[in-house]
């Protein structure tokens, strides 16, 4: 991580927020609102690799789209680079992480998809609480592995203790872990 001499907090945050697991074959893969095309490019990867069959783009209206949902943001650019309309499914409703497990786990049941894998695709700061959102609110018996991304925020595991916005990105994110948790708890 560079030639900063980092503190114990910092060397332990950075494992905490930054992952990515050694990804394996998935029955699903979940894309999370944003209006970001990184998060379909990610995705297109692991269908080029045989790791999912589809991809389940979820995002309700975001105002930097102009009304537009995400998920049919995102789908349009899917199409734009060869993912085939078949290979998606979109939930269109979700405003945030909790909704995103929620209404997803409720596409999934309505289209009797069962997955017992998924792999969530996601900002490399957000990966932390994705997970656990997810764990607590989508279907029972489903494991996760996350695919992160970086945003145009730039937050990075090498910048994040050097760069102040960084480390506000950060901080603000582990206050959203505790808040989740506590406002969304089953």
């Amino acid at each position: 991580m560079g030639n900063h001499n980092y503190s114990r907090h910092e060397v332990d945050m950075t494992a905490f927020f930054f992952f990515n697991d050694e990804l394996e074959m998935a029955d699903l893969a979940i894309i999370l609102g944003t209006s970001q095309t990184s998060a379909v490019d990610c995705a297109k990867e692991l269908l080029d690799k045989g790791l999912v069959p589809s991809v389940l783009i979820s995002g309700g209206v975001n105002p930097k789209l102009d009304g537009q949902t995400e998920a049919n943001f995102l789908a349009a650019y899917a199409s734009s680079i060869g993912i085939s309309k078949n290979q998606l499914l979109l939930e269109e409703h979700a405003s945030n992480t909790f909704e995103n497990a929620r209404l997803s786990a409720q596409l999934c049941q309505r289209e009797g998809i069962k997955p017992q894998k998924v792999i969530l695709i996601c900002k490399n700061y957000h990966a932390r609480r994705v997970l656990m959102t997810f764990e607590e609110h989508f279907l029972p018996d489903t494991t996760f592995q996350i695919k992160s991304y970086q945003d145009e925020k730039g937050v990075s595991p090498e910048m994040w203790t050097t760069d102040p916005s960084q480390k506000a990105i950060l901080y603000q994110e582990l206050a959203k872990i505790g808040h989740y948790y506590l406002k969304n708890k089953r």
